[in-house]
């Protein structure tokens, strides 16, 4: 890291969602989650399939909180506020 505290010169643009760090307990919704159906969340490296832990819509490029994993499949909820 540099001494001004960042990691990238500052006349280089913000890097794609996909390369910011994410807490581990968080992901990304990269194919919109619909109420009662699957849909597709990123989360360390790896694309895995999301259900809506409240049968909620949940539009793509969300952040999301993973609740549960049950086999490829996390339960997540969206973050209050977004």
């Amino acid at each position: 890291m540099s001494l001004s505290g960042r990691d990238r010169p500052l006349n280089e643009p913000n890097p794609p969602l996909s390369r910011v760090f994410i807490a581990n307990n968080l992901a990304i919704v990269s194919d919109a989650i619909n109420p009662g159906q699957l849909g597709r969340v990123y989360h360390q490296a790896t694309y895995w399939f999301g259900c809506a832990l409240d049968d909620v819509y949940i539009p793509k490029g969300s952040i999301i909180e993973l609740v549960e994993r049950q086999g490829n499949t996390w339960l997540v909820k969206p973050i209050a506020g977004q």
